[in-house]
C-alpha cells in the first residue's frame, strides 16, 4: 500500500477536477477523433468507480455490466420523508486471490450516467452493431469491438494528468511514492477504515487478506488518537481513579 499511496480527499478534488474540466475537453481541440472523446470520458467514469469500489484497475477493465445490480435502497431525509437511495452492488472475482465478493458501491447515478453517455455516442456517431448488452464491458472500446483498452495506455494516461499536477498535489503522508492507478483502491480501503467500517468487512470488499488490512488500520487508528495522545492538560492535574464499592451505603 505505501508503494501505491492512497489519495488524500484535497489531491482527490484536485486531480477529478482537472480530469473533468480541463483534460478531458482538451481532446475536443488537440484530440479532435471521436475516439479520443470516448476514451477521455471513459477514463473519468473509471477513476470514480476505481476510487469507489476499491477494485483493482484490472477488475474494472474486465467488468461487464451482468456484474453489476442496481438496487434502491431508499433513505429517510431531513423532513422525514422516503426518498431513492441506488446502490451498484459488484459481484466480482479478484484474479490474484481468485476470491469472489460483492461490493456495494456508492456509483449507481455515475454508471447509469455512463451508460446513457456510450448509447449517445453510439447514436451520433452511427457506428452500427456495437449496441450494449450484458456481456459488454463497462469500459470497453466500441472502435475495437469492445475489448479492453491497453492498460499500458491507461497507465501512461495517469502518469501524463500526476506530472501535469505534480505541483499541486501533496501527496500520502506516510509515502513518498507517488500517486499510482492503484492508489484508487488503497484510497478506498484507508477511507473506509477512516469511516470506522470493521477491519473484517474492509477486507472482504476489497478481496485482501486481512492481516495486511489490520496494519491499515493499525498505523490509521494511532494517526486518528494522535490528539488524544499529545494533548496537554491545561495545567490541570490528573486526578487518581478510584474504586467504586456498589456495596457501601455511603
Amino acid at each position: 500500500l505505501m508503494k501505491n499511496p492512497a489519495i488524500n480527499p484535497e489531491d482527490w478534488k484536485i486531480i477529478v477536477d482537472y480530469v473533468r474540466d480541463i483534460w478531458k475537453k482538451e481532446s475536443l481541440t488537440s484530440h479532435p477523433k471521436a475516439a479520443g472523446w470516448f476514451y477521455r470520458n471513459m477514463f473519468h467514469h473509471f477513476i470514480l468507480f476505481a476510487k469507489n469500489s476499491g477494485m483493482s484497475p484490472e477488475e474494472v477493465m474486465k467488468m461487464k455490466w451482468k456484474q453489476i445490480e442496481i438496487v434502491d435502497e431508499g433513505r429517510i431525509n431531513s423532513k422525514g420523508e422516503k426518498v431513492s437511495w441506488e446502490v451498484a452492488y459488484v459481484r466480482t472475482i479478484r484474479s490474484k486471490t481468485q476470491q469472489a465478493r460483492e461490493i456495494p458501491v456508492n456509483q449507481a447515478r455515475e454508471l447509469r450516467r455512463w451508460k446513457q453517455w456510450i448509447e449517445k455516442y453510439l447514436e451520433e456517431r452511427s457506428i452500427l452493431g456495437f449496441k450494449i448488452t450484458k456481456d459488454t464491458l463497462v469500459f470497453g472500446n466500441p472502435d475495437n469491438d469492445w475489448k479492453s483498452f491497453n492498460h499500458n495506455y491507461i497507465l501512461r494516461m495517469w502518469t501524463e494528468i500526476r506530472t501535469q499536477l505534480k505541483d499541486q498535489l501533496t501527496g500520502h503522508r506516510f509515502s513518498p511514492h507517488p500517486y499510482t492507478l492503484y492508489s484508487m483502491r488503497s484510497t478506498f480501503i484507508e477511507d473506509q477504515l477512516m469511516k470506522g467500517t470493521p477491519v473484517m468487512e474492509v477486507a472482504e470488499m476489497a478481496g485482501h487478506d486481512v492481516r495486511e488490512t489490520q496494519r491499515t488500520y493499525a498505523r490509521l487508528n494511532l494517526r486518528r488518537k494522535g490528539t488524544e495522545l499529545t494533548l496537554p492538560e491545561m495545567g490541570k492535574k490528573r486526578t487518581e481513579s478510584k474504586p467504586i464499592d456498589l456495596f457501601d451505603e455511603k
